[in-house]
Protein backbone atom coordinates (compact mmCIF):
# COMPACT_ATOMS: atom_id res chain seq x y z
CA UNK A 1 0.00 0.00 0.00
CA UNK A 2 1.37 3.42 -0.92
CA UNK A 3 1.30 6.49 1.28
CA UNK A 4 0.93 10.05 0.02
CA UNK A 5 3.91 12.07 1.22
CA UNK A 6 3.09 15.48 -0.26
CA UNK A 7 0.76 17.25 -2.64
CA UNK A 8 2.77 19.35 -5.10
CA UNK A 9 0.99 22.29 -6.74
CA UNK A 10 1.97 23.29 -10.26
CA UNK A 11 0.82 26.28 -12.33
CA UNK A 12 0.73 24.12 -15.47
CA UNK A 13 0.33 20.44 -16.31
CA UNK A 14 3.36 18.38 -15.31
CA UNK A 15 4.85 16.30 -18.13
CA UNK A 16 7.94 14.79 -16.44
CA UNK A 17 8.75 13.92 -12.83
CA UNK A 18 11.88 12.93 -10.89
CA UNK A 19 12.48 12.08 -7.25
CA UNK A 20 15.77 11.97 -5.36
CA UNK A 21 16.40 8.51 -3.94
CA UNK A 22 16.86 10.17 -0.55
CA UNK A 23 13.22 11.31 -0.77
CA UNK A 24 14.22 14.88 0.11
CA UNK A 25 13.56 16.55 -3.25
CA UNK A 26 11.15 16.21 -6.17
CA UNK A 27 11.28 17.87 -9.58
CA UNK A 28 8.85 18.27 -12.47
CA UNK A 29 8.90 19.85 -15.91
CA UNK A 30 5.58 21.48 -16.74
CA UNK A 31 3.90 22.64 -19.95
CA UNK A 32 4.88 26.25 -19.08
CA UNK A 33 8.53 25.32 -19.91
CA UNK A 34 9.70 25.48 -16.32
CA UNK A 35 11.41 22.92 -14.11
CA UNK A 36 10.06 23.09 -10.55
CA UNK A 37 11.82 21.69 -7.48
CA UNK A 38 10.13 20.95 -4.14
CA UNK A 39 11.55 19.95 -0.78
CA UNK A 40 9.91 16.89 0.73
CA UNK A 41 7.99 15.93 2.75
CA UNK A 42 6.66 19.49 3.27
CA UNK A 43 6.09 20.02 -0.47
CA UNK A 44 7.57 23.53 -0.40
CA UNK A 45 8.58 24.97 -3.78
CA UNK A 46 12.31 25.78 -3.48
CA UNK A 47 13.41 26.55 -7.04
CA UNK A 48 12.13 27.27 -10.54
CA UNK A 49 14.41 26.82 -13.55
CA UNK A 50 13.42 28.14 -16.97
CA UNK A 51 13.85 25.50 -19.71
CA UNK A 52 12.10 27.53 -22.43
CA UNK A 53 13.39 26.97 -25.95
CA UNK A 54 14.10 23.31 -25.26
CA UNK A 55 11.99 20.26 -25.89
CA UNK A 56 12.75 18.44 -22.63
CA UNK A 57 12.10 14.72 -22.98
CA UNK A 58 13.63 13.41 -19.77
CA UNK A 59 14.81 14.49 -16.36
CA UNK A 60 16.90 12.66 -13.78
CA UNK A 61 18.03 13.57 -10.30
CA UNK A 62 21.10 12.51 -8.34
CA UNK A 63 20.45 10.16 -5.42
CA UNK A 64 21.02 12.92 -2.86
CA UNK A 65 19.05 15.54 -4.83
CA UNK A 66 22.09 17.80 -5.28
CA UNK A 67 21.84 17.83 -9.11
CA UNK A 68 19.07 17.57 -11.67
CA UNK A 69 19.57 16.93 -15.38
CA UNK A 70 17.27 17.53 -18.33
CA UNK A 71 17.74 16.15 -21.81
CA UNK A 72 16.16 16.04 -25.23
CA UNK A 73 16.10 13.61 -28.14
CA UNK A 74 18.46 15.84 -30.11
CA UNK A 75 21.21 14.91 -27.62
CA UNK A 76 21.34 18.09 -25.56
CA UNK A 77 21.69 17.67 -21.79
CA UNK A 78 21.97 20.26 -19.03
CA UNK A 79 22.82 19.66 -15.37
CA UNK A 80 21.89 22.16 -12.65
CA UNK A 81 22.79 22.41 -8.97
CA UNK A 82 19.44 22.13 -7.23
CA UNK A 83 20.47 24.24 -4.24
CA UNK A 84 21.24 27.32 -6.34
CA UNK A 85 19.71 26.68 -9.76
CA UNK A 86 23.13 27.33 -11.30
CA UNK A 87 23.89 25.50 -14.52
CA UNK A 88 26.69 23.05 -13.74
CA UNK A 89 27.34 21.74 -17.26
CA UNK A 90 25.94 21.27 -20.75
CA UNK A 91 26.60 18.14 -22.77
CA UNK A 92 25.88 17.50 -26.44
CA UNK A 93 25.76 13.90 -27.58
CA UNK A 94 25.90 13.64 -31.35
CA UNK A 95 25.38 10.43 -33.23
CA UNK A 96 27.91 9.87 -36.01
CA UNK A 97 27.76 7.07 -38.55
Amino acid sequence: MSTEVATLSTPAKATLFALAKSGSLAGAVCEDSKLYLWSLPEGRLVRTIDVRGRSVDLIAMSEDGAWIAAGDHAGGYTVWVTGTGARQMQIALRYQF
